[in-house]
């Protein structure tokens, strides 16, 4: 199922703004064709800090690993 979600989320987000939220490595997994724009939190000294990546960024490293791996591994929040 998740693949069709996120296939119906990037369908809708052509034509408004989508924002979702999750911590399923599957489900970032099912955003293969197209990756969306990826927003990480992080808290810290009780402080909660956003960080959106780049396309550029976020593509290089997708080109060896995927989304939710990247989630699962911690590194996703570690390479601001």
């Amino acid at each position: 199922m998740l693949p069709i979600v996120a296939e119906y989320a990037a369908d809708a987000a052509t034509r408004s703004q989508v924002i979702m939220t999750t911590h399923s490595p599957q489900f970032l997994d099912a955003f293969r064709e197209v990756p969306p724009t990826t927003t990480v939190t992080k808290r810290e000294n009780g402080e909660t800090t956003l960080h959106t990546w780049s396309d550029e960024k976020l593509n290089y490293w997708l080109r060896e690993y995927s989304l939710g791996t990247l989630f699962k591994s911690g590194e996703l929040e570690q390479m601001q």
